[in-house]
């Protein structure tokens, strides 16, 4: 076995044991320990100043007490997160979800035909999908495959049953498959916050960032909607959901449409971020260069 099999093997194991802890414990128990957890350990990581460094640069009115405070708050959500995700069931079932305007997206016909929902790293995303059940449609999901193959298996598993259109792995037959699925009319998922080196250079919180086109591609080529996911965290185990159509220009320049249509979600999204930073994921690598072919 390779150092890097048993390195794998060793973080799968830890993983299964915490995962083990967090089934059995009662949703609020797991996510508030989860969560109190993280906040007292995450800090002492290397990403921790990682994520202090884009809070500053993000906002840099904001007192070093204010970036301590978002950053603290932050690890808390995503240790809660982490606990929530074996619970998912439960979450979605009891009660614990509001949506906030379906009515009007019902009104403007988005229970009636395919859409791409796209949403960020913010409160528990993985519970976003569920807009788009609650609309009628057959979600595909897209993410983004760990490095560590076997935690990736198992939480693939974990959430594969809320994306009947199928899970995938993003690689190089995705965007095929996805169009497929929409063209039949199904609708697809993916969060649209994370750094894309083949993406559009566009400006995030002031700073130059490189975005996926992905989203905006497939709802100008193929006639759909896209759906800008709002997910906040209002108090404990508890969520609100909002959607927002994303216009796309439909003129004779296609790559222009498809660009303007980029930097109108990702202009949403942040909109989304500022209102509450400290439920966003500000330890990964969003504004780092492109890297060289």
């Amino acid at each position: 076995m390779s150092l890097r099999g048993l390195k794998y093997r060793l973080e799968y194991g830890l993983f299964r044991l915490l995962a083990g802890v967090a089934e059995r414990l009662p949703l609020e128990t797991a996510s508030q320990l989860s969560g109190w957890l993280w906040r007292h350990i995450a800090p002492v990581l290397a990403r921790h100043q990682r994520a202090v460094t884009h809070l500053r640069r993000a906002f840099p009115d904001k007192s070093e007490q204010d970036i301590e405070r978002i950053v603290r708050d932050m690890w808390e959500n995503l240790g809660r997160v982490f606990a929530e995700g074996f619970h998912l069931q439960e979450i979605v079932h009891s009660g614990r979800i509001v949506f906030d305007n379906l009515d009007e997206l019902k009104a403007l016909g988005l229970d009636k035909t395919s859409l791409i929902a796209c949403a960020a790293h913010l409160a528990n995303w993985e519970i976003g999908v569920q807009i788009v059940h609650q609309l009628g449609g057959q979600p595909m999901g897209i993410y983004r495959r760990l490095k560590n193959p076997f935690v990736d298996e198992y939480i693939h598993r974990m959430r594969a049953p809320f994306y009947p259109g199928e899970l995938l792995h993003s690689d190089s037959s995705t965007g095929l498959k996805a169009a497929r699925h929409l063209k039949s009319g199904g609708s697809l998922a993916l969060l649209a916050d994370l750094r894309d080196r083949h993406g559009l250079l566009i400006h995030f919180f002031d700073q130059p960032a490189y975005a996926s086109t992905f989203p905006a591609l497939l709802g100008r080529k193929l006639g759909r909607q896209i759906l800008a996911v709002h997910v906040i965290r209002e108090a404990g185990v508890r969520f609100r959901i909002t959607g927002h159509v994303i216009a796309i220009p439909h003129t004779a320049n296609v790559e222009a449409d498809m660009q303007q249509a980029t930097i109108a979600l990702q202009a949403k999204l942040e909109e989304f971020i500022r209102q509450t930073p400290e439920q966003w994921m500000w330890a990964h690598r969003r504004w780092e260069p492109r890297k060289s072919p």
